[in-house]
């Protein structure tokens, strides 16, 4: 299973994410990440592009704060009544793309004993790309 990891500086947002059962027991919580630490990862959080393309996935708690509450730390019941649905996301860069198709592939090709699905699977790709 792929390792879950927290970012956020908000203990509202924590406490909310673990009563709605997010947050599995023994997830890690930092409030600031780096590429060590969300690689290969499901992340609970808001990344930037770079970082999120390497993380397995990462799901967002949308909230829609209003202007005059933006920029202050929230109440435990101003996150629930902010938060929208998550939302998960999977973000590939193209080069990871394409090595995810190739090595799709490739496995396609072991367990048919044919290149048919190998090369559907990259002709895909190619056209996902252009």
């Amino acid at each position: 299973m792929t390792d879950v990891i927290v970012i956020t500086r908000h203990l509202a947002l924590l406490e909310y994410l673990a009563e709605a059962g997010l947050v599995p027991a023994g997830a890690t919580c930092i409030s600031h990440a780096d590429a060590a630490d969300v690689t290969g990862k499901h992340v609970i959080g808001v990344l930037p592009m770079r970082l999120a393309a390497l993380a397995a996935s990462v799901t967002e708690v949308p909230l829609d704060i209003p202007a005059e509450l933006r920029g202050h730390e929230l109440t435990l019941e101003q996150v629930r009544q902010y938060a929208g649905e998550p939302v998960r996301y999977v973000i590939r860069t193209e080069d990871r793309l394409v090595e995810e198709a190739v090595a799709l592939a490739h496995r396609c090709d072991r367990i048919t004993g044919t290149t048919e699905c190998g090369d559907a699977v990259m002709a895909s790709a190619r056209a996902i790309i252009n």
